[in-house]
């Protein structure tokens, strides 16, 4: 790395007091880094690399350390003994790179003509500057994970959306600083500037690459004085809105940096010179934008610049006399100074024919452009004269820039200004739409009648859904059949959380939602070629870095885990995933075509089921056509062979549509033969089912008691002694009763959870206290109880095949 390097050394006077180590910039290589860091992360952490795989700095930075340890302090690592984490930014909502594809904040993966259109960035975009969209390109991808600046920016959005005016008034002053990030050339340093100072000969190119720089430059400082010069108009408007996000822009914009550079350019450029579009009126605007008196050789140029142009209009005169046509004088990067006249459309110009004096003739339209030899002759003499008034006239402006650059610092605050703003007006704008209700924050994650906010906008009357999740029901089952719109509405949740901590209204009739700092969106069936990985494996690292990295208020939205193996082994691994969510607090919804999954509702009083509603459509109930509607209501979707009814609603042909329901009946037969072996039960079986039924009765005996008013801790004592005697003596040891009776002793305790139990039924009762008093742990059924449970349910699940 060079010295002379401007970001080393602002890096160096920053940091001044650590000492800053220079390695070669073909170090810096990413794959080489990427390749690195697989060979030496341990197995235990190397899903990190499904992170950085697209973090081209981050893995650049990691070759050029590597690289220096092993040369600079002779230390080679062994392979696979290194822990490598990512950390990601604070007070900001981490959202890695497949969750943002998967929920299209920012590009569709549709094939669609307008791939941006149909995302989040899309439908919240409303930008006037370059800035502004890339700020708001950045809350998207870094939502906030602080509350109060999340509620400051909701209370600003909800003053712009209840005052109309107010929001119109700060996009017109908007609109003058368009191009306002433009002004950061100022960082840049041109090295065909120094032509002016030192005078050396250049080439022809090079010549006219120094004066398009020379061109540029005055463009930019033009910019400069219509920015500074608008400044105040934003502040005035501003002044009138009496908001605190506001109120301290404005004092920023207060800053006595912006007066000093616009009177500093206002005594070098002419007042009324501001940037202007079309070749012409900018040519001569860079050629007369320096005021008279600054330089007298500049006076001289612009002096015969402008004779030459009189005597170039005393010729366009002449030839509109010779020709009779009115011609006028034009100029265009192609052609330079030339004649122009229009002619009707009937004018038939082989019959007068233009004069043999006119060499070049261009139409476009029912517009004439032509040269001559003398007209030539004046452009070149004219373009010497433009190169002389711009050098000086950038030897002026190279001046006055040498004395604005010490406020350079003010200038990067104006253009992050701005595009705050504009961001913050965007946002507003998108609060305004129809039925959009303003978030509010706690505990617990309650929308009622929710809708997904890009079907919102482009589909009408999308059907709306409540979602809802606490700390004692955390964890969301939802089935249904395939186009039911089970992935329709998980992604809903996250979209909706990250509009909220945007500080965005969202679509919905009321939102309550628990502040979030990482959310994560699981999906299988998804290759890497990259990584070398299938689907599964894939899925599996992924899992494996959720697991490592989920906080206790993340949002975790898996969809159709596990789906990639056999059917068996699929719900095996899913069950072992879902249990080791659900026994942490953060919020997961998982959208899933395992049936079985749903039992562990009946375990765990933190599962809920839900199922997207479908009906069926005719008498016909096993394959006829469903009807889709799109709501989610409570329990297990009930709808059988739905991929058999959907593939009947496709074109494809008849042989297979019947092929399909000749196997899948064949299937059916053979698995009800299959059921009466699996109905019989062991005399151990037998006895474990005994061991259920007492226990539910005993339960069932215990909540009703709990519900009566002279439900005391004695009564609580004696039921605890039933079940010592009559129940837990049954079949377990003296520990092992000693540890159960420590977990029911805890009931005498719990007041609270006595109360709770009156909004639950007495089936949620047992099967929770079945939880409780199922041994030392007291986390799960019996092994026989559970095994036995496990077979009952897939027994159940066969005969309704």
């Amino acid at each position: 790395m060079s010295g002379d390097n401007n970001l080393f050394n602002t890096i160096k006077n920053y940091f001044e007091e650590v000492k800053l180590i220079t390695v070669r910039r073909q170090c810096f290589n990413n794959e080489q880094g990427l390749t690195a860091l697989r060979y030496l992360c341990h197995p235990e952490f190397s899903s990190v690399d499904l992170i950085i795989v697209n973090k081209y700095y981050c893995l650049c930075a990691a070759a050029a350390m590597i690289v220096y340890v092993e040369l600079q302090h002779n230390i080679t690592f062994a392979k696979q003994s290194l822990k490598v984490t990512y950390e990601s930014a604070q007070g900001v909502v981490t959202i890695d790179l497949e969750t943002v594809r998967r929920l299209e904040l920012v590009t569709s993966e549709t094939n669609s003509l307008q791939p941006d259109k149909y995302t989040l960035l899309g439908l919240m975009n409303h930008t006037l500057t370059l800035g502004g969209r890339r700020r708001l390109r950045t809350e998207i991808l870094q939502p906030s994970s602080t509350q109060y600046k999340i509620n400051e920016r909701l209370d600003t959005v909800k003053y712009l959306v209840d005052n109309e005016e107010s929001l119109i008034a700060i996009q017109k002053a908007l609109s003058k600083f368009t191009s306002v990030e433009r002004l950061l050339w100022m960082c840049a340093s041109n090295k065909y500037l120094k032509v002016i100072n030192t005078g050396v000969s250049e080439s022809n190119s090079k010549n006219s690459t120094t004066l398009r720089g020379f061109e540029a430059l005055i463009n930019y400082i033009l910019l400069l004085k219509q920015s500074v010069e608008d400044i105040p108009v934003l502040s005035e408007v501003l002044c009138e809105i009496k908001v605190e996000y506001f109120q301290n822009i404005r004092e920023k914009l207060d800053d006595k940096r912006y007066e000093t550079i616009r009177e500093k350019i206002q005594q070098v450029l002419h007042d009324d010179s501001k940037p202007v579009r079309g070749y012409q009126a900018a040519e001569l605007n860079r050629c007369f934008c320096v005021k008279e008196g600054i330089n007298g050789l500049l006076d001289v140029a612009r002096k015969t610049y402008s004779s030459l142009l009189d005597q170039l209009q005393e010729l366009i005169t002449g030839y509109s006399e010779e020709t009779g046509l009115a011609m006028s004088l034009y100029l265009s990067s192609d052609l330079g100074f030339h004649a122009k006249f229009s002619l009707a459309k009937d004018y038939d110009l082989n019959a007068r024919p233009l004069p043999s004096k006119f060499t070049s003739v261009k139409r476009k339209g029912n517009t004439y452009h032509i040269t001559t030899d003398d007209l030539f002759s004046y452009n070149i003499r004219i373009n010497k004269i433009i190169q002389e008034i711009q050098l000086i006239s950038n030897a002026e402006i190279l001046q006055l820039l040498d004395e604005i650059r010490a406020s350079i610092g003010c200038v990067h605050n104006l253009c992050e200004l701005i595009s705050e703003i504009d961001a913050i007006c965007s946002i507003a704008v998108a609060s305004s739409q129809k039925d959009y209700v303003r978030p509010i924050f706690g505990s617990d994650l309650n929308v009622e009648a929710g809708r997904h906010p890009i079907m919102d906008k482009f589909q009408w009357n999308p059907t709306p859904n409540n979602v809802y999740a606490t700390i004692d029901r955390n964890f969301n089952i939802i089935t249904g059949p395939n186009m039911g719109g089970k992935t329709v509405y998980i992604l809903q949740i996250a979209l909706l959380q990250i509009m909220a901590q945007v500080g965005c209204f969202v679509p919905a009739y009321s939102a309550k939602f628990r502040v979030t700092d990482l959310i994560i969106v699981r999906k299988g069936l998804i290759d890497n070629l990259q990584c070398n990985a299938s689907s599964f494996f894939i899925e599996i690292k992924e899992v494996m870095w959720t697991m490592k990295n989920t906080s206790d208020t993340s949002l975790i939205i898996l969809d159709e885990i596990c789906s990639g193996i056999d059917v068996n082994e699929g719900i095996a691994i899913a069950w072992a995933i879902c249990e080791e969510f659900l026994q942490r607090p953060a919020f997961t919804f998982l959208a899933t075509h395992y049936k079985f999954l749903t039992n562990l509702e009946k375990i765990y009083p933190n599962v809920k089921n839900y199922q997207m509603e479908a009906l069926y459509e005719g008498n016909d109930t096993e394959f006829g056509p469903i009807v889709y509607t799109h709501r989610l209501i409570e329990g297990v979707t009930d709808v059988k062979h739905y991929g058999v009814r959907l593939l009947l609603q496709t074109s494809i042909s008849n042989s297979i549509k019947q092929k399909a329901i000749n196997y899948m009946k064949a299937l059916k037969l053979e698995r009800a033969s299959a059921l009466a072996v699996a109905k019989v039960m062991t005399p151990e079986e037998k006895k474990v089912r005994a061991q259920i039924e007492k226990v539910e009765s005993f339960m069932k005996q215990l909540y009703e008691a709990s519900l009566k008013d002279d439900f005391t801790t004695d009564v609580v004592r004696s039921f605890k002694q039933i079940a010592i005697t009559e129940i837990l003596n049954d079949g377990q040891d003296e520990s092992n009763i000693q540890s159960t009776s420590v977990r029911v002793t805890e009931l005498d305790d719990m007041s609270e959870e006595s109360t709770s139990r009156k909004n639950k039924t007495v089936e949620d009762n047992a099967v929770d206290d079945v939880r409780i008093t199922a041994g030392p742990s007291g986390t799960s059924l019996p092994a026989r109880v559970l095994s036995y449970h496990t077979t009952s349910s897939s027994s159940k699940s066969a005969a309704t095949f």
